[in-house]
Parts: C-alpha cells; sequence; structure tokens
C-alpha cells in the first residue's frame, strides 16, 4: 500500500541524527526496504559531535534530509517563557519536533511515519498504551496546542508560530496518514540502540557530562539538557535513574550500582549545559537560579554545596 514503484519516497523518518534516529533509518531502509524522507528539527544549539553525527546518518544510509532551522529569535523567547511560566523550556522544541513531519509528510504526499521509541511507555507519560499508533501521542501529549495571545505576549509573532502548530486530525484522516511507533515492533532497548547506532557510525562521547552516566543520549543539543535536569528537580529523579532503571531491567547493573550512581550523579548540572542555555535565552545566571528555586520540589530535593540534591538519598 505504501511502497513506491517510481523510486518516489515510501514514509517519513523525523530524525535529529542521535542513536534512535540511526536506530529508525536503519530498521526503515536497510530491513524493510523502503526509501525514506527523513525530516529534521535543527538543535537550538547544535554539538560537533550532533552535527558529525546527522552528517553520519545521511551519508552513511545514503537517504535525503530535509532539516528546518526554525526563527531563532522565536525558539529563544519560547524556551525563556517556557522556563518562567512552569519551568519547562523545551516545551515549544518538543512541540516543533512533533509537528512540522508531520507536515513534511503532508506536504510531499505521504501517508507513512516511523517514530522511534515511545518516550510515554518507555520512561513513564501520560499515554501508557503500547500500541503502535503514534498520531495521537504527536498530537495532544505535549498538553495541546500553542496559546497564540500568550506567545504573543512573550514577544513572539503569530507568523513565526505556524511550524510549531500540529494539523488537524480532520487534515491527518484526509490524507490516510498513519504514524507507527517502530518501539511497537522492536525491542527498543535504549543500549541495544545505541549499540545498532554505533555499529553503523554513530559516534558517542568520549566520556559522560557530568550529571550523566552515559555517553550515548542527547548529545546533539547543549540546550535541552537543562530541559532534562529539571525533571530531578520538580520530581526527585533524572537521566541517571533513567538510565541505571533501563540497564537494571536487562541485566546489565545491579541495585547496588544503579543507587551509587543515582547519589553520585543525579541532579548534577554540567556548567557547560548551564552557560549554554543562558547565552541561547539571555537569560541571567541569577534569573535562573531564582527560576529554579521557585519550581524545586523542596520536599524532595535540597542543595547541598550550590548543588541540588536528593534530601534522602536512594537506599
Amino acid at each position: 500500500m505504501h511502497r513506491r514503484r517510481d523510486g518516489s519516497h515510501d514514509c517519513v523518518i523525523p530524525i535529529s541524527g542521535g542513536k534512535d534516529s540511526h536506530a529508525q533509518v536503519y530498521f526503515v531502509k536497510n530491513e524493510m526496504g523502503l526509501n525514506p524522507l527523513c525530516v529534521s528539527v535543527a538543535p537550538q544549539d547544535e554539538t560537533e559531535v550532533g552535527a558529525a553525527n546527522l552528517r553520519n546518518l545521511r551519508e552513511h544510509f545514503r537517504v535525503e534530509v530535509i532539516v528546518l532551522h526554525g526563527n531563532p529569535d522565536a525558539a529563544r523567547k519560547l524556551a525563556r517563557h517556557g522556563m518562567l511560566k512552569n519551568a519547562w523550556p523545551n516545551w515549544a522544541q518538543d512541540k516543533l519536533i512533533y509537528s512540522w513531519p508531520l507536515k513534511q509528510a503532508q506536504q510531499h504526499g505521504i501517508s507513512l511515519v516511523f517514530m522511534g521509541e515511545n518516550h510515554d511507555f518507555e520512561k513513564g507519560g501520560k499515554d501508557l498504551d503500547h500500541g503502535p499508533d503514534a498520531a495521537a501521542q504527536m498530537l495532544h501529549s505535549l498538553d495541546g496546542e500553542l496559546d497564540v495571545v500568550e506567545f504573543e505576549k512573550a514577544g513572539v509573532e503569530r507568523a513565526a508560530l505556524n511550524p510549531y502548530f500540529s494539523p488537524a486530525s480532520s487534515d491527518m484522516i484526509k490524507a490516510s496518514l498513519e504514524v507507527h511507533w517502530l518501539g511497537y515492533y522492536i525491542n527498543w532497548d535504549s543500549y541495544e540502540i545505541y549499540r545498532l547506532a554505533e555499529r553503523n557510525g554513530f559516534r558517542p562521547l568520549s566520556e559522560p557530562f557530568q550529571g550523566t552516566i552515559e555517553t550515548y543520549s542527547g548529545i546533539d543539543d547543549a540546550v535541552v539538557s537543562v530541559n532534562g535536569w529539571l525533571k530531578f528537580i520538580k520530581f526527585g529523579f533524572g537521566v541517571v535513574t533513567e538510565t541505571v532503571f533501563n540497564h537494571i531491567s536487562y541485566g546489565r547493573m545491579s541495585r547496588a550500582e544503579a543507587i551509587a550512581a543515582v547519589n553520585e550523579q543525579d541532579g548534577l548540572l554540567d556548567p557547560r549545559f548551564k552557560q549554554a542555555w543562558l547565552n541561547f535565552t539571555g537569560m541571567s545566571e541569577a534569573e535562573f537560579d531564582a527560576t529554579v528555586e521557585r519550581f524545586a520540589n523542596h520536599r524532595l530535593v535540597k542543595k547541598v554545596d550550590n548543588q541540588w540534591r536528593l534530601r534522602q538519598p536512594a537506599i
């Protein structure tokens, strides 16, 4: 039904160039034999290794990649607004990553889209349905559409918001658009996905950043790491807890090793990430720290030597 015989693209794959993107393209092109059009939203602050991995994906798999370089002023203002509103600075960027690929599929007359990991199912979220359909979550899991009036008050013009809006459900139905989680069909073990990506030219970091224990996730955008760190501030667990959970689940780490890693690294923010975020948004360090203090869950976390740590260490 979706496979085309004229050499045109059979499907769309939203990518960043990271390990998951490598795996998505590998399975769709090498295992399924489909001809994908890859679409990517440029990072807010692209790292050198991120650029190298995106280049490798394009050249290694011989795929066409369309990259959206969004309005930088709008991105900065939206990130700053999200931070001040609810300590969720990456909300608009995440919305863009979900909405723009669907619009590209519609624009190119392609009715099949392949996502990778269902984050809400694998790591916890609102949508716990482990089914193949990704469309509903992509449209609705980020707390609805943008409030134009709200963001215009934040200094973002209406025209700059257009890429962030999801296509209407009626338009998706009209276009017979299907969006599938590959993680429903494939065991999306993050570490094994990384090993698959590495075999296909993906390059990890030489060593983990402070506040992490691995070298292969979230390495393409220096700004986005602050968003992940804020989860620890608000909920008492962060990327290290997520990583050790994965390793324990697959027998690669003992509980004792996991507890030690969480107590040592979870909640730390690498100063390079913080500075990158401040440079990107133009927010002062004092305003950043005050905002973090305002949203911190003080029942769960506290400051120790100017670092946020668990109030009660993991045991």
